[in-house]
């Protein structure tokens, strides 16, 4: 989502417009995103996720633990509606409404350590866009539809611990002259790192509360993440939990080759998560998040452009 709107304001600001150009574009000189050929981000280069138990909750209290079979495999939906208001210079605010897409990832087991991590495989078999509301112009539902066809059959792997917590996301190199759109792929990993629940290592009963703080990685921005977490459900395998999030980065420089000054980078969301412990995917997720950016890409002139950003986000998470 970060990729699609950083994309927006790098061309725009290229091209001087004051409204975000239509999405599917790839300039050569937008923000850096992750290689396909690399993990989603540097996780040697960070500190590990830190997860604090708040409150154990109310009796009867057992472990949370992630316990998937060797043969495990799992079919996950993904849905995400995207609303970007931007402000460039003096221009008034525009608004773009992006189509929403729906991926389709089919999941299985490829191995799993003695330290009860599993490795997961995952392959996007199905990524199409869904009809955009009247406001949506008709050449950015036509390349957006060319952006999502051309992740079908992007393949990958990431890890899960038997606390839930996701790591080492990483994507294979498409093919030769495979013409895949390197930021839609990248938002693929991005939504399996939202796919799961980390959990306390204690013992924990309904109404327990828990932070998961980590250090994250999306369109270029760093930034720290802290997620908490309330139990809600709990009844044999089957979990549920609400989940609120706050994000915060510091002033950073944002691209490689024609980087741009991130001045301010505050996010909210809230959602919820449900999770039967046997299996790779969620019964259902949901999550909105609001994402507010205020930027400065210096000019020749030395004035540049001043810009905000406002992201809105609905995703939805189930197994069909």
């Amino acid at each position: 989502v970060l990729v699609l709107a950083l994309v927006l304001f790098s061309v725009a600001c290229k091209k001087g417009e004051p409204n975000p150009p239509e999405t599917g574009e790839e300039p050569a000189e937008a923000p850096s995103t992750p290689s396909e050929a690399e993990p989603m981000s540097d996780e040697a280069a960070v500190p590990p996720p830190s997860i604090e138990l708040l409150n154990a909750g109310a009796e009867p209290r057992h472990p949370l633990r992630q316990v998937l079979g060797a043969d495990a495999k799992d079919t996950m939906s993904i849905r995400s509606e995207v609303t970007i208001t931007a402000q460039m210079g003096t221009a008034g605010e525009s608004t773009t409404v992006i189509p929403p897409v729906v991926h389709t990832l089919a999941l299985e087991v490829q191995s799993q350590g003695s330290d009860e991590t599993s490795t997961i495989g995952f392959e996007v078999v199905g990524s199409e866009v869904r009809p955009a509301p009247p406001e949506t112009p008709a050449d950015v539902q036509e390349k957006l539809k060319a952006s999502a066809a051309s992740i079908r059959g992007l393949r990958g792997t990431y890890q899960i611990d038997s606390q839930g917590l996701i790591t080492n996301v990483q994507i294979a190199a498409p093919a030769a002259g495979a013409g895949r759109d390197p930021h839609m792929a990248a938002s693929i990993g991005e939504f399996l790192y939202r796919s799961a629940a980390p959990f306390p290592e204690q013992p924990v009963g309904l109404g327990a509360k828990w932070v998961v703080k980590r250090r994250l990685e999306e369109g270029g921005i760093s930034f720290d993440e802290t997620s908490t977490y309330e139990l809600r459900e709990a009844e044999g395998a089957s979990v549920a939990a609400s989940v609120q999030v706050e994000r915060l980065a510091p002033e950073q420089k944002v691209g490689s080759k024609d980087p741009f000054d991130l001045k301010t980078f505050t996010a909210t969301g809230r959602g919820r998560i449900e999770i039967d412990l046997d299996r790779i995917a969620p019964r259902g997720a949901s999550r909105q998040t609001q994402t507010e950016l205020f930027m400065h890409r210096p000019g020749p002139s030395g004035s540049g452009i001043q810009s905000q950003l406002s992201v809105s986000t609905n995703e939805q998470m189930s197994r069909p």
